[in-house]
């Protein structure tokens, strides 16, 4: 029996059974409930997992948006190729330099994230973190302060140089991070008094990145000294050393950067603060932080000048005296730093100087040559070496693997090689009992994976190994 009931808003329909009377209506709201429920949950793991669903994620249509670049416009960014320059601009650190760019003997070549490295390693044990300086102009990639210190290094070591010209230590500070993910066990950062309390006002003062390191907020961009560079040429003073060399000092050029004025002295309390951060950050990721100075050509070379019996300029004279102090007010606090590694570089450079070594050019170029980045990268050297173990040896070790039972693997010649079951570990004679050293995220990437190992055999069982 059908009962209808017609209203302004709806229509029931009621179905007497011998159990009672049915309402279509409610049953109709449950069951659309239920469909819209499905569909739902259909379309939330339709978008979270759709290979549940039988869905290749790589059909999935991607919805572009603009607030996000797609990453490989940005590895392969147009504008670059088309762009000769050596130093490209960037919206957060200002100048960054140009990727892939060739080997030209005194710079180059750089990878293809923009930095002098013949390749981009999976992992490193050391990164360097600086500017010109660091970057190594003015010398080949081999000569270049990080090469020779990664030569002085154990034949292992992979470094890797994350340094940049037109750099100062507020781009020090944005490149840790970055760094990092790299996995290192040593992060070295070199300040330079040259220029680095200006580029560090300047930025902090000038943008809005870091407004959290004015540390006077009193100052303004417009309390930066006014600089002329490239120094001209009646500011530059040419001085022949007790030992012949040749050598051109702007001595008016770098007081602008180091005269004690409220700019300036705050420039080299964000350098000390900006280390501070770094050294958090490293400590954090079991990391050692290495911070050296490296001092300007003009002060280097004060003790040889003097030796010279020349009147000096005023402005010479008194850069030697605020930019002393500078550097001593900077090693203290880097000192001070916990968990921290600090090298002096002044008196290797000056001892070197004082032995006639060729440390920089005959011309106004404030970069070292050959040798002065030799000495740099030495004096580094016993610091940073004693964080460096020792190579994996051949052997078994344990590799972790999330989630699951960690697999038995083999190290042998060169590469590793995993063991397809517990049996087969059995059979070659190790017990499960006393696991072996297990590897970490940053040893699986030393060697590359052969495949597995089936059946013990002499090869995979030998004595080397038991």
């Amino acid at each position: 029996m059908l009962d209808l009931h017609k209203s302004r808003l709806s229509i029931s329909i009621h179905i007497m059974t011998p159990k009672g009377r049915f309402t279509l209506k409610e049953s109709v709201l449950v069951v659309t409930s239920f469909i819209l429920a499905a569909a739902a949950a259909l379309g939330l793991l339709r978008w979270l997992a759709p290979q549940l669903l039988g869905i290749p994620v790589d059909l999935q249509l991607v919805q572009t948006d603009e607030r996000l670049p797609p990453y490989y416009e940005g590895v392969f960014r147009e504008s670059d190729w088309r762009n000769f320059s050596f130093t490209l601009k960037d919206p957060r650190t200002k100048t960054r330099m140009h990727p892939l760019f060739p080997d030209m003997g005194l710079a180059g070549p750089n990878d293809l994230i923009g930095f002098r490295n013949r390749s981009v390693p999976d992992r490193a044990d050391v990164v360097v973190i600086g500017d010109s300086q660091t970057y190594g102009l003015n010398a080949t990639f081999e000569d270049s302060w990080p090469q020779q210190l990664r030569q002085a290094l154990p034949d292992h070591t992979v470094l890797y140089s994350m340094a940049s010209s037109g750099w100062g230590p507020l781009q020090y500070l944005d490149m840790t991070p970055k760094a990092l993910r790299l996995q290192p066990r040593v992060l070295v950062v070199a300040y330079y008094t040259g220029n680095d309390a200006l580029d560090a006002f300047m930025l902090a003062y000038g943008t809005d990145l870091n407004p959290d390191l004015r540390v006077d907020p009193a100052l303004t961009a417009a309390d930066a000294p006014k600089v002329k560079y490239p120094p001209p040429g009646d500011e530059l003073w040419h001085v022949r050393l007790p030992n012949g060399i040749k050598v051109v000092l702007a001595p008016e050029y770098r007081l602008s950067c180091n005269r004690r004025q409220p700019a300036i002295d705050a420039g080299y309390e964000i350098m000390a603060r900006t280390a501070e951060r770094i050294a958090a950050l490293a400590r954090a990721k079991n990391v050692l932080p290495v911070f050296t100075v490296i001092p300007t050509k003009e002060l280097v070379y004060a003790k040889r000048v003097k030796e010279t019996g020349l009147d000096a300029p005023r402005q010479y004279l008194e850069l030697v005296q605020a930019e002393t102090g500078h550097i001593d007010m900077l090693l203290q606090r880097l000192h001070a730093i916990r968990d921290a590694v600090v090298v002096d570089l002044l008196p290797f450079l000056r001892a070197a100087a004082d032995h006639d070594v060729r440390l920089y050019g005959t011309d106004s170029d404030s970069h070292p040559q050959r040798g002065g980045y030799r000495v740099i990268g030495t004096a580094l050297a016993p610091v940073v070496s004693a964080r460096i173990p020792p190579p994996l040896t051949d052997g078994v070790y344990l590799r972790p693997i999330k989630g699951q039972v960690p697999h038995w693997v083999l190290l042998r010649n060169g590469r590793f090689r995993p063991f397809k079951s517990p049996g087969v570990v059995k059979a070659c004679g190790w017990s499960l009992s006393s696991p072996p050293r297990t590897l970490t995220p940053r040893d699986l990437v030393t060697f590359p994976f052969g495949p597995a190992i089936t059946k013990a055999d002499e090869m995979h069982c030998g004595p080397l190994v038991r």
